[in-house]
């Protein structure tokens, strides 16, 4: 009997020749005998590129999902996405996944609902000189000026777009006018205040739109266009938050926006207050800054 293997299959190797032979003719008169039926193993072509290519295959696939990426934070990167920690753009936090606290809050900040909420405070002691560096007294106008919540100049609701219309004035027998609006905030007159609320995460500045100084326009208006901003979900799904908190803000969310006629609106910083809302006037605070003054609105 010839044997089945003419050759050593592995001696030779051609990529046109097919992978099952013919059947060789046997010598053998035995038809019970089953021909054996000889296949060429195919052999793998000896190219040093072919491993790297498959990277490069990878590395165009991931290139594309990651293009400002280098390999190196690959791993990192997917690690973190399923963390839901990733850009501003595509935040998926939520009460089982909070973020860290935003790193434009105020380190003195606690939340209202926090054990720690009472042992906090920035409001200056009687004989203290919150100006600039310590140096300069600053008088705040008469406007501004809060002395308690049954003895303060006006009331204002911040949620509402400022006007000396819409102000209420409780020490004039007035209606408010054009001239109010333009006059300065303190004397001597300056070109920044910083202020801040006990429930409020941010500082808001106030800048001079005119050359004489911060008027009581640029208060109201700024103050108004800074809780006018929307929060994102970093700011309300943090660790420094808890339930109560969340659930305080979003009621007040509510509430707002069904009085604006603007029902399942945004939410915007001003939320963060509750329903402190009436402005009643500042106070000097530690380190230059000014603690706004407000009282509950009727919802």
């Amino acid at each position: 009997m010839m044997s089945p293997y003419p050759y050593n299959p592995y001696e030779f190797y051609d990529p046109n020749r097919p992978c099952i032979e013919p059947i060789p003719e046997s010598d053998s008169d035995d038809e019970g005998e089953m021909p054996i039926i000889p296949i060429t193993p195919i052999a793998q072509p000896e190219n040093p590129q072919w491993s790297t290519s498959i990277t490069l295959t990878k590395k165009k696939s991931w290139h594309r999902k990651f293009p400002t990426m280098s390999r190196k934070d690959f791993s990192f990167k997917k690690r973190r996405l399923s963390l839901g920690t990733y850009g501003p753009d595509r935040l998926r936090f939520d009460s089982l996944n909070p973020a860290p606290r935003p790193a434009d809050w105020r380190p003195d900040y606690v939340p209202p609902h926090s054990a720690k909420s009472h042992r906090f405070s920035l409001r200056a002691k009687s004989g203290q000189n919150p100006g600039i560096a310590g140096k300069i007294t600053y008088k705040l106008h008469p406007f501004l000026q809060y002395i308690s919540p049954t003895r303060t100049p006006l009331a204002y609701d911040i949620r509402q777009n400022p006007n000396y219309s819409n102000m209420q004035y409780l020490t004039v027998p007035r209606p408010g006018n054009q001239i109010d609006w333009c006059q300065v905030a303190t004397t001597p007159s300056v070109h920044e205040l910083h202020l801040y609320h006990r429930r409020l995460p941010w500082i808001i500045t106030i800048r001079a739109t005119q050359t004489n100084g911060i008027t009581l326009g640029d208060v109201f208006d700024q103050i108004h266009q800074s809780l006018s901003v929307r929060v994102t979900q970093q700011e309300v799904y943090n660790s420094s938050l808890n339930a109560s908190d969340r659930e305080e803000i979003a009621t007040a969310c509510y509430y707002r926006n069904g009085s604006a006629g603007t029902v399942g609106g945004p939410m915007l910083r001003v939320d963060f207050l509750g329903f402190e809302v009436v402005f009643l006037g500042l106070v000097k605070g530690k380190h230059g800054l000014w603690e706004m003054m407000t009282q509950s609105a009727q919802v």
